[in-house]
């Protein structure tokens, strides 16, 4: 009986050690994922082409708005809208929104960083800004 006792002591043991360090392996094998909200005020389909550890193509209708979960990562993309093509990056360290404006106009402000507003080849330079031209 005192063995049988000592084993199940000790496979309790192993058990609330591996219960204690299960949830931080777990938690480092798991990718970060961040929201990716597109809204498209133009007349047109937007494209947007991510490039990066992972591969993401994502198209967003015409006057509509679509939300996408991707992983935190700094993405080559390509942008196919307005019968143009851009390419650049986007950083998704964070949760970004994008608005396409329509064809015809040029944003009137860039709105602010991770709330961008978007035509093609007229991005801002700042560095707190998400989505760059090359």
């Amino acid at each position: 009986m005192k063995k049988t006792a000592i084993v199940i002591g000790a496979l309790l043991i192993v058990a609330v050690f591996f219960a204690a360090v299960y949830p931080a392996f777990a938690g480092s094998a798991q990718k970060k994922l961040v929201r990716l909200k597109l809204i498209n005020k133009s007349d047109v389909v937007v494209n947007l082409q991510l490039t990066g550890d992972e591969f993401y193509y994502l198209t967003v209708p015409a006057n509509s708005t679509s939300t996408f979960t991707v992983m935190k990562d700094l993405y080559g993309r390509t942008t196919w809208a307005c019968g143009a093509s851009a390419s650049g990056t986007l950083n998704m360290s964070s949760q970004v929104k994008l608005t396409f404006i329509p064809c015809d106009r040029t944003a009137p402000n860039k709105g602010e960083a991770t709330q961008e507003k978007v035509s093609l080849f007229d991005s801002p330079n700042d560095v707190n800004f998400r989505y760059q031209d090359e």
